[in-house]
């Protein structure tokens, strides 16, 4: 998607805010090219397969991952 505009940008935000409002977990991996090195697609491919039956979980493969402190 082409953003070319402010309210594009504002329109997106707020649909990616309702998306993330619905979620009762989210669950990070991520997929810098480190931590791929140092297994995280494994980590990733593991959790689909967990969560993938329980509602409210979503579980992304996401470069540039906020740490949370």
């Amino acid at each position: 998607m082409s953003m070319t505009s402010k309210a594009d940008l504002l329109n997106k935000q707020a649909e990616v805010k309702e998306a993330i409002g619905t979620y009762t977990c989210r669950v990070l991996v991520c997929s810098g090219t480190g931590c791929v090195a140092s297994g995280s697609k494994k980590i990733y491919d593991e959790m689909v397969k967990l969560c993938e039956k329980i509602e409210g979980v979503e579980v992304e493969f996401q470069k540039d991952v906020p740490h949370v402190g």
